[in-house]
């Protein structure tokens, strides 16, 4: 039987203005994120779009695709390069309090840059807001592998305090953020 997959949307914004887009799919079959042009030549796949892939994953007995935190994250992640101005992010994010992956060169995830964590950086906002966001970066822990069971995942971030984590795949590079409420969403519209 064909499952519906979301084509998922990562934004890397740089520090001139540009954005890296890729397209991928969650893939139930690999716990994995696959991009979307290697999506298309899968023997599994139908009518590949760049929105919905259908595929006839036939996943392997025990393994609970549903299961996995990649799996219940939003579609679409927006990260920010290290160099970019943290002023320049007031363009990129919306008004209200926000939490942005920082990636380094090679999309690597390095940590999160927040509005509330530019207030509290032990300086002025007006001179926080002036840094590139390396400088105001912080966990770096924050991270799980995009195959981890969703009650690791939020296990860590019980642990950690946070109520939110990125979703990185195996060479690091978000996938997308993981928040508490995804996990609320996911256990209010299960029956039983």
């Amino acid at each position: 039987m064909a499952e519906r997959l979301p084509v998922r949307t990562r934004r890397i914004l740089a520090a001139d203005g540009s954005q890296h887009v890729s397209l991928y799919v969650a893939c139930p079959r690999q716990l994995a994120s696959t991009d979307l042009e290697t999506c298309k030549a899968c023997a599994r796949a139908q009518n590949v779009s760049g929105r919905i892939v259908e595929c006839s994953p036939n996943v392997p007995s025990g393994t609970r695709a549903e299961s996995w935190a990649a799996s219940i994250a939003p579609h679409t992640v927006t990260c920010v390069r290290d160099s970019v101005i943290a002023a320049s992010l007031a363009a990129w994010v919306p008004p209200e309090p926000w939490a942005v992956p920082v990636v380094d060169a090679a999309h690597r995830f390095i940590g999160f840059v927040s509005s509330s964590h530019i207030v509290a950086a032990g300086t002025t906002a007006r001179l926080a807001m002036a840094l590139p966001v390396r400088e105001l970066a912080f966990g770096s822990s924050l991270l799980v592998h995009e195959a981890d069971p969703w009650p690791q995942a939020l296990r860590h971030m019980a642990h950690h305090r946070a109520s939110f984590v990125a979703v990185v795949d195996d060479s690091e590079t978000p996938r997308g953020v993981l928040r508490d409420i995804d996990v609320l969403r996911l256990l209010s519209n299960r029956p039983g």
